[in-house]
């Protein structure tokens, strides 16, 4: 017998506060955004192990104990812009400020929205916990199973940009609990439909700045990396779960291939300047100026925002990106020449570290 995948409705939600060791989880309380994902491996772990050896006589494993239990796992998506990205975004950021009827250059634009995401300048560390949720299909649907995983906080935000088409994110989670639910037929949406495949963002639709430069690339990821404490460190006797999980490190890379044009690049992070012919000791970093942002991604979806002519868009900005090379340029006979660098978002002196903008037609963002 065989079970289909494609049955399964996946959900997100933000929760406004931690459920704990005490509270009791209930998911009528928290707003559910359905998500189409290609793929969500995340559920229960468990630390089942057998007993060490003992002496007397056998050499083979005599019993064996659980000694606790967690969640986690990642989910890969092709994000929409109408929505549901906000609440992802704002859990792995950690705060989220809306400006209405201005797009994301600050121009007048009614009825768009702006919505910044970005790390709470007054508490870097700062995380919401979020829940996810989603149904396990059966042979047969009355067999099917309700899996809700909550007390969780974003690990890891992984954009990847490839040379043509859509653009996709990845979410790693680690989270303190889960319920199993056998009848979920309470379970309700905050949206009733899925939001539509027109919302987005192309690799074609738009462009990729550094120092106010448009580079050509072949494609890029962006790792947004929030170093969680683990569940090890976080269980403490009397209970089988984690306590908690806090931010301990933050740091954002992206990792882009070069179409090589000329040298000037490669110079630069190796010798200090574009006519460089000696190593240079000072690191190659780009700041933002009164020209624009030191790092600028923008791409926008097909489908325009109500009845404006502003489409739904994604943007990345930081104020401050250190560059290094992960390999020197490699020649291929029959092949273009091209290098992979990588950058490194470096705290600024002013302004956010790092920004994940997004234009819409929702209001804003706000912890429940």
């Amino acid at each position: 017998m065989s079970a289909p995948s494609q049955r399964s409705t996946v959900s997100f939600a933000v929760q406004g506060a931690k459920v704990g060791r005490d509270g009791t989880f209930d998911h009528t309380t928290y707003d559910w955004y359905k998500i189409p994902v290609p793929r969500i491996a995340a559920g229960p772990a468990q630390n089942q192990q057998t007993m060490p050896l003992e002496l007397g006589g056998t050499i083979t494993p005599r019993g064996a104990f659980k000694a606790g239990y967690f969640s986690g796992g990642e989910i890969d998506l092709i994000p929409r812009l109408e929505n549901s990205i906000g609440w992802m975004l704002l859990a792995a950021m950690g705060s989220a400020s809306s400006v209405t009827g201005v797009n994301a250059d600050g121009v007048a634009a009614s009825g768009v929205n702006t919505h910044i995401f970005a790390f709470d300048p007054s508490d870097q560390s700062s995380l919401p916990y979020c829940a996810i949720r989603r149904t396990i299909p059966a042979e047969e649907v009355a067999n099917d199973l309700g899996e809700s995983l909550f007390d969780m906080k974003i690990n890891l935000l992984r954009f990847t940009v490839p040379n043509a088409g859509k653009i996709a994110m990845r979410m790693q989670m680690l989270g303190r609990d889960y319920s199993h639910e056998n009848d979920f037929s309470d379970w309700a949406y905050a949206n009733a439909t899925f939001e539509d495949h027109t919302t987005t963002p192309e690799a074609g639709y738009g462009a990729f700045y550094i120092n106010q430069e448009e580079w050509p690339i072949f494609g890029l990821t962006l790792d947004i990396g929030n170093g969680l404490t683990t569940p090890a460190m976080e269980t403490v006797v009397g209970d089988p779960r984690p306590d908690d999980f806090i931010c301990l490190t933050r740091a954002a890379t992206l990792r882009l291939v070069l179409k090589w044009d000329d040298s000037e690049l490669y110079q630069q992070v190796l010798n200090g300047s574009a006519s460089g012919e000696n190593w240079s000791w000072t690191p190659f970093e780009h700041l933002t100026s009164a020209n624009g942002y030191a790092l600028d991604g923008r791409f926008q979806a097909a489908e325009l925002i109500g009845a404006t002519n502003t489409p739904h868009e994604v943007r990345v900005r930081a104020n401050r990106v250190l560059w290094s090379m992960a390999e020197p340029p490699e020649l291929v006979a029959g092949g273009l020449v091209q290098v992979t660098f990588v950058g490194t978002i470096m705290q600024p002196d002013t302004g956010n570290y790092l920004e994940v903008v997004v234009m819409n037609a929702e209001t804003g963002y706000v912890l429940p």
